[in-house]
């Protein structure tokens, strides 16, 4: 009997259908290009070597746990208690057990616990009132806990060091005090660890916080991430939340890492926001924004591409942590695509302005394991189509217009202050600025180019300057552009207590791993730089030290 033609299957897989894991297809069986090239117009190459059969995994935990590798000690060496806690606190502690186990049980089958915004005019303190009023939270905080739990989310204790103008302060309170009180069972030990790192490094006496309990406290919140199964709005605004948490513990304790926690984050949100499933609640949910910001500055350091190319929603809004700036995350998603296909020697796919087709990050990426040997930004190591893609995107970036933009976004915002006005505008000038540089950088080494580099990064260097000296308490939110800035100053410029003093004022002191690593990795590209002038401090992420950027 005759059947009808049933597409070819290909016996062994192109490169890119199996790096993502997608069946590879094609329309004739005298095709030499799957029909999923075809379509996207990419290269389809099978080069990889053939190790074993069976399709790689795309996701795998155990690395990111092994980031906190110290948490892991902890962890299975330190897991119970001291005898003296144990003795007061054995009955408590079962219970805790058993809640946070059934918690991730409801978890695995798609429950929430019903979550109610928490009102800005309520009061917050002492929280044991508020424990009567919501009883999900008996089991997961102890007597000695309250009282971090209360400098967490008090407006002038942790609060106050990660909103830049005193006007942000109350929706950050409401939305840490929604997330704890809605979702205790998911949120309370990253909030532990993360409270835990910040009073210590104050020398503030609350609670039970020492190094051991708060590594351990955090490392079940990161198992607690990466075992978290969402269903709902509310239970990605949950999984943000934790995944910030854990960025803000791992900038101030551990100073590296932080893509792979933001990753472990967004990915939880990635199929719900490329099917424009999320609600304007959770799309614009200051923690969502903020992870973004996280993921594609560790992209641009590393040369990898983010999950997904941001939607700048339509009116945009103000950021209580990077303010207008969010306008330039689509054209910074697009240097990423570029700098990634130049440190492996392929040309970028042109984006066009219709952007609801596109897949995540792991379409444009290529295998890791091999990079290029671009060793500097020449022009003949462009390929055709490479020059006229840089001039799009740096077309791109001066296409913005901020002082038009920050006047339309502040008239509906008379409670804002003059000094936070003009932050703002500041802030965005510096990150337009910064991706200019990045793409100066990446472009033909030229002397011209040199010189104009230089300049961008003093006119930066002096924009920080005039932040610094307003009159703002807490996080600028702006240390990545100082960073940036700084790989063009000369190692004789600057000194040691300058540059980490800075780095330091900038992040409010909250971020002080992060800084120390980053000043580390600018010490060994200065190092490299004075003895070939011509390197790319892009080129040396990948050998040098362990960085993250900061706040």
């Amino acid at each position: 009997m005759w059947a009808p033609y049933k597409k070819r299957a290909s016996p062994r897989a192109c490169d890119r259908c199996h790096r993502i894991k997608e069946r590879c297809l094609f329309s004739s069986q005298q095709s030499q290009v799957c029909d999923r090239c075809a379509r996207l117009n990419h290269d389809c190459k099978t080069e990889r070597q053939a190790l074993r059969p069976g399709r790689p995994s795309s996701f795998r935990p155990h690395k990111i746990l092994n980031t906190f590798a110290e948490t892991a000690r902890f962890e299975e060496v330190h897991h119970p208690k001291s005898q003296a806690e144990d003795e007061g606190n054995e009955e408590e502690n079962d219970v805790q057990s058993a809640s946070g186990d059934q918690a991730m049980s409801d978890l695995d089958d798609g429950a929430m616990s019903a979550c109610v915004p928490f009102p800005s005019d309520t009061r917050l303190f002492p929280l044991t009132e508020q424990i009567a009023q919501f009883p999900n939270i008996r089991h997961a905080v102890s007597g000695q806990e309250t009282r971090l739990i209360e400098f967490i989310l008090d407006q002038n204790g942790f609060v106050k060091f990660y909103v830049f103008g005193a006007s942000f302060r109350p929706e950050m309170q409401r939305v840490l005090a929604t997330q704890f009180l809605c979702t205790p069972e998911l949120v309370t030990m990253g909030y532990l660890g993360m409270g835990g790192t910040i009073a210590n490094s104050m020398g503030l006496l609350l609670g039970r916080h020492d190094d051991e309990t708060t590594l351990k406290n955090t490392g079940r919140a990161l198992k607690t991430l990466l075992r978290l199964v969402v269903s709902t709005p509310e239970g990605i605004a949950a999984a943000l939340n934790l995944g910030l948490t854990l960025i803000t513990f791992n900038q101030s304790r551990i100073g590296h890492h932080t893509l792979d926690i933001a990753r472990a984050a967004l990915r939880l949100v990635a199929p719900w926001y490329l099917n424009r499933r999320l609600t304007d609640y959770v799309e614009m949910d200051p923690n969502f924004l903020c992870t973004l910001f996280s993921e594609t500055f560790e992209c641009l350091c590393h040369r990898q591409i983010p999950t997904f190319r941001y939607r700048v929603p339509v009116p945009d809004r103000v950021d209580r942590y990077y303010g207008i700036s969010r306008s330039l995350l689509p054209v910074l998603y697009d240097i990423c695509v570029f700098s990634h296909s130049l440190r492996f020697r392929r040309r970028p796919k042109r984006h066009q302005q219709d952007h609801s087709s596109y897949t995540t990050g792991q379409d444009l990426a290529e295998d890791d394991n091999v990079e290029g040997t671009r060793g500097g930004p020449d022009e003949e190591n462009y390929q055709d189509g490479d020059c006229e893609t840089w001039a799009h995107l740096l077309a791109a970036v001066d296409e913005f217009l901020w002082t038009h933009k920050l006047h339309e976004q502040f008239e509906q915002s008379a409670a804002l202050s003059a000094s936070e006005f003009i932050y703002m505008g500041l802030q965005a000038w510096c990150y337009q600025a910064t991706a200019r540089l990045i793409l100066h950088q990446l472009g033909p080494s030229t002397a011209h180019s040199k010189c104009l580099r230089r300049a961008i990064a003093e006119s930066i260097l002096t924009k920080v300057q005039q932040i610094r000296q307003m009159e703002l308490y807490g996080s600028r939110y702006i240390l990545f552009a100082y960073f940036i800035a700084m790989t063009e100053m000369e190692r004789s410029e600057v000194t040691d207590d300058d540059v980490l003093g800075q780095m330091v004022e900038l992040t409010s002191g909250v971020a002080r791993a992060s800084c120390y690593s980053m000043k580390a990795f600018l010490d060994y590209f200065w190092s490299a730089r004075g003895q070939d002038p011509q390197t790319l401090w892009l080129d040396l992420v990948s050998s040098g030290p362990k960085f993250s950027i900061g706040l």
